[in-house]
């Protein structure tokens, strides 16, 4: 483990679970006293032997958690920071022109994910595949699906992020070596990117991930079933992944009891491994974890259902990541099927989703699987909030007044 420069400090800017993340420096007047050590890459990983190589001075690094109280900001020029999204009146009403779908598309959508298999290893608490469901046999997305996604994002030189998983664990199943490979053919400036629990990394999967044409890979630290999360259970973990893996971790950021973020060293890919208390930050994905809800309803409004697509591995789009594409408590909340429908573009623009746009624009109580969300709202313009109510009074009110019942005066 490689510490930051002593005497260097970094402070917040945003939520730490913000799906854009960076760091930025404090001032020399923010800064608190040094540590007593001189050298701080003595205090992490070891360097030594292979039977010893990858263990953890704990106490060290506790104590250094008094000096380096890391926390995160949004970066400047991130995708999805900025109100970088369309929110005209076409957003609303469903959109049929084919010309005009693929120009909105390629302006508003910044991050696709898809799941081209079921299979997961674990039974996360926090996650709903607690219950098992995702145990069975691994099914796998059907081609005739997959080929079209591949078409439709090709045609409009999709660009932004495009993430291989979803509430599957992707390494488990090497067909996502081709995955990948389909995906940087068919959209060469797209970021790739997959989220794996770390279970199945070797040296030769990371070169092989590298070669395919994997952008950026997230290895997130689970808890084991049953367990509260521990700082202690993280760095151990962490360890034991880069010992496995040969890949040297570098702290980025450690908040005792709440989460630390490193990246594994490799020239190839961009490798970062983050674990989240769950217990404070996480979400009730739609109502199916009770346990994780917050006691107050959302007014909040959600950027996610015009800049992001969710398709699960039945080729069923929902509007968001915390809606499950295939349990029977979220199947109303489908809003198409790639298998039946002509194109992605018509389910984006089709009348399932432009009514949740409608829904979630405003900043009125939420109801359904939002109406207990805690995902923030990830736009960074300060104005954000008073752009979307211009947004809803010009395009959205108008529609529920029309659509509003007319009660006769006798």
């Amino acid at each position: 483990m490689v510490w930051p420069r002593l005497g260097s400090k970094w402070t917040a800017k945003s939520s730490p679970i913000s799906p854009c993340m960076s760091l930025r420096r404090s001032t020399p007047s923010q800064r608190k006293p040094r540590p007593r050590w001189s050298d701080p890459r003595t205090h992490g990983l070891s360097k030594g032997p292979a039977e010893t190589r990858g263990l953890l001075h704990f106490g060290r690094i506790f104590a250094a958690m008094r000096y380096y109280p890391f926390q995160i900001g949004g970066p400047r020029g991130c995708v999805g920071t900025s109100i970088g999204m369309y929110i005209g009146r076409e957003m609303y009403t469903p959109l049929t022109d084919p010309v005009r779908q693929r120009e909105l598309f390629r302006q508003t959508v910044n991050r696709i994910e898809v799941e081209t298999h079921s299979y997961c290893n674990r039974r996360c608490d926090y996650c709903p595949n607690v219950v098992g469901d995702r145990l069975g046999p691994n099914v796998r997305l059907k081609p005739a699906i997959w080929e079209k996604l591949m078409s439709n994002l090709s045609e409009v030189g999709y660009a932004g992020s495009f993430v291989l998983n979803s509430y599957n664990e992707p390494l488990y199943d090497r067909d996502i070596l081709d995955r990948i490979a389909d995906a940087r053919a068919a959209m060469p400036k797209a970021r790739i990117i997959i989220y794996t629990n770390g279970d199945y990394l070797t040296p030769s999967y990371v070169d092989d991930l590298a070669a395919a044409g994997l952008d950026y890979m997230h290895v997130s630290i689970h808890l084991k079933q049953g367990e509260s999360y521990s700082d202690l259970y993280v760095l151990n973990r962490i360890a034991e992944i880069a010992h496995r893996t040969g890949l040297q971790a570098r702290f980025k950021q450690i908040r005792a009891n709440d989460n630390i973020i490193a990246r594994f060293d490799t020239p190839k890919l961009e490798v970062e491994t983050r674990a989240i208390n769950f217990a404070k930050h996480g979400n009730d994905r739609g109502g199916l974890l009770p346990d994780l809800s917050p006691e107050n309803p959302r007014t909040d409004p959600c950027n996610f259902v015009f800049q992001h697509v969710h398709m699960g591995y039945t080729g069923n789009v929902v509007p968001c990541c915390h809606i499950r594409s295939d349990r029977p408590e979220h199947a109303k909340h489908v809003v198409g099927n790639l298998g039946q429908a002509e194109s992605i573009f018509d389910i984006f623009f089709g009348a399932k989703a432009a009514a949740w746009r409608r829904g979630l624009i405003h900043d009125r109580a939420k109801t359904g699987p939002c109406a207990t969300c805690s995902a923030p709202v990830v736009l960074s313009q300060k104005d954000w909030r008073a752009q979307l109510q211009s947004a809803y009074l010009r395009h959205v009110a108008p529609l529920e007044t029309a659509a509003a019942p007319v009660t006769s005066e006798h």
